[in-house]
């Protein structure tokens, strides 16, 4: 009988080539301490592809400014920036370590999060005899790109018409403007406003 064998692909990445990236198709729950009640929060998590070096780390959505948040973190950590984002990764390592644990905020989530990456980084692979974390040091961190001097901030970008009180209002709040700007359309974040105590 013909034994059947399994298709695969072997693929080889450079150094400071890639990053895959994505949010974990299972969730860590967070439990708040006061009323008892679960909330879960996302798992991005996140893999450079010459090294295997990993990251992770728990937040609460995965709306833009989330999304955005934690690849600024990621490259944080990883000390550099590679030339490609590529998207899939296995969450099995961090969450299975983790399953047994209760997390009463995000931050504590992410400190056990940040003590499995430590394990996982550390440990000897069989297969090379090396740890993730001394084929990150010597061979991706040095292909990786310069961080910028300043991290990225997320900001959202709107127009608002400025009314004849020299007012522009956003969600519910009252901003001050010089008044030359009345009547004017001011996109906000770039005009220097001033929160006042007025709000509906």
């Amino acid at each position: 009988m013909k034994q059947r064998l399994s298709p695969t692909m072997r693929q080889e990445h450079a150094a400071g080539d890639k990053v895959f990236v994505d949010y974990s198709g299972k969730k860590i729950p967070i439990v708040d301490r006061k009323t008892g009640e679960i909330r879960e929060a996302e798992i991005f998590v996140a893999v450079l592809g010459a090294s295997s070096y990993p990251f992770a780390e728990a937040t609460w959505t995965q709306t833009l400014p989330d999304w955005i948040g934690s690849h600024v973190r990621m490259f944080r950590f990883f000390g550099g920036v590679p030339r490609l984002n590529g998207v899939r990764f296995a969450q099995s390592c961090i969450l299975g370590r983790l399953r047994n644990q209760i997390f009463f905020s995000l931050a504590e989530a992410n400190a056990a999060i940040g003590q499995a990456l430590d394990r996982i980084n550390d440990h000897v692979m069989r297969r090379l005899g090396v740890s993730r974390r001394q084929l990150f040091e010597t061979v991706e961190r040095p292909a990786l790109a310069s961080l910028p001097l300043e991290d990225y901030e997320f900001a959202e970008w709107r127009l608002a018409r400025v009314s004849t009180d020299y007012h522009v209002e956003f969600k519910t709040f009252f901003y001050s403007v010089p008044y030359s700007l009345i009547r004017q359309q001011q996109p906000q974040n770039r005009t220097p406003f001033h929160r006042t105590n007025r709000h509906r």
